[in-house]
C-alpha cells in the first residue's frame, strides 16, 4: 500500500469518527473512505489469465483473447467502481449457486456436481495444442450423463428482459460443452433489479464451436505472424475492457505489434 493511500485512509477515518454527530459530514467522510477501499476491490478480480486462450474472452472479442494470451497489462482506469464491484458480487453469486448444488449432491447421493471444471481436464489433445484455458461454472453428473453450468448475473448487464440465451454466451459455452463432453448446458441468468432467475437448457449446436474454433485459429495465426487481430467487440464492451488503453485504432482492422507497443507506451505515460 502506498504512503499516499495510507494517509488518505487515516485522514478519512479521522474525519468519520470526529463527525459522527453530524450525519451529513460523517456520510461524506464515509464515502471518501469507501472510495479508498475500491483500490482493493479492483484487485480481488479473477486471476489475470495470460498464457492461454479463454472462451469468455474469445466469445466477447478476438483481440481481447489475443491480449490475454500475450499477458499484456490491464491499464484501463476508466472502469467505473460500481462496474468492478458488480463483478465481485457476481463472483459471490456464482459461489452461492455452486455451494447449493454441491451440498444437494452430497446430501442426496443422487447426482454429482463439480464446480469450476477446467478445460485442461478434457481428454481431447486439441485443448493443449490450441492453448485453451478457463473453466465452466459447474458440471452435473447423473447416471453417466453430463450437463454443464453457465451462471450469468449481477454484472454490468441487466437480464430481466431476456427471452433467450445470448449469442456470445452460446459461443463461450460451446467450447466447454464440446471439450468437456457434456450433452447440454444449463444457463442461469440472475436479474440485478429483481433478483429473479431465468433458466435455459440448450444443446448447443456444433456450429457455435466451429465459429469459436476459427477465432482460435485467428488468434494463433496473429501470434505467429506478429500481428494484432481485429477486434470483434461493440463500443460498450470496449469502454470497460481492461486492455482498452493499449488497443490500436481502428479496432475493426488488424494492426501491427509496433502499433500495439506504441499504444501501450502512450497509455503507461498517462
Amino acid at each position: 500500500m502506498s504512503e499516499r493511500l495510507k494517509a488518505d485512509i487515516k485522514k478519512n477515518l479521522s474525519l468519520l469518527f470526529h463527525q459522527l454527530d453530524e450525519p451529513v459530514f460523517a456520510a461524506r467522510a464515509a464515502r471518501l473512505l469507501y472510495s479508498s477501499m475500491d483500490v482493493f476491490s479492483s484487485s480481488i478480480e479473477s486471476e489475470h489469465r495470460s498464457g492461454s486462450i479463454h472462451p469468455s474472452a474469445l466469445g466477447t472479442c478476438t483481440r481481447m483473447a489475443f491480449m490475454e494470451l500475450k499477458g499484456l497489462p490491464r491499464l484501463n482506469t476508466k472502469v467505473p467502481p460500481h462496474v468492478r464491484r458488480a463483478g465481485l458480487v457476481g463472483t459471490v453469486l456464482h459461489s452461492l449457486i455452486q455451494n447449493a448444488f454441491e451440498t444437494a449432491a452430497k446430501a442426496s447421493g443422487l447426482f454429482t456436481f463439480e464446480r469450476e471444471v477446467p478445460l485442461s481436464s478434457s481428454k481431447d489433445p486439441e485443448v493443449e495444442k490450441l492453448l485453451l484455458g478457463g473453466s465452466c461454472d459447474g458440471c452435473l453428473g447423473f447416471e453417466g450423463r453430463r450437463l454443464n453450468f453457465e451462471i450469468k448475473g449481477l454484472g454490468q448487464e441487466e437480464y430481466s428482459g431476456l427471452t433467450e440465451v445470448r449469442e456470445k454466451d452460446l459461443m463461450q459455452a460451446s467450447m466447454y460443452q464440446h471439450y468437456l463432453g457434456a450433452e447440454a448446458t444449463w444457463f442461469i441468468y440472475v436479474s440485478r433489479r429483481s433478483y429473479t432467475e431465468m433458466h435455459y437448457i440448450r444443446r448447443i449446436p456444433d456450429e457455435y464451436w466451429r465459429i469459436m474454433r476459427k477465432r482460435v485459429s485467428v488468434v494463433l495465426y496473429s501470434l505467429a505472424a506478429d500481428l494484432v487481430p481485429a477486434g470483434t467487440a461493440d463500443a460498450h464492451v470496449c469502454q470497460i475492457c481492461a486492455f482498452e488503453p493499449a488497443c490500436p485504432h481502428p479496432r475493426t482492422q488488424a494492426a501491427s505489434m509496433e502499433e500495439l507497443l506504441q499504444c501501450l507506451d502512450a497509455a503507461r505515460e498517462l
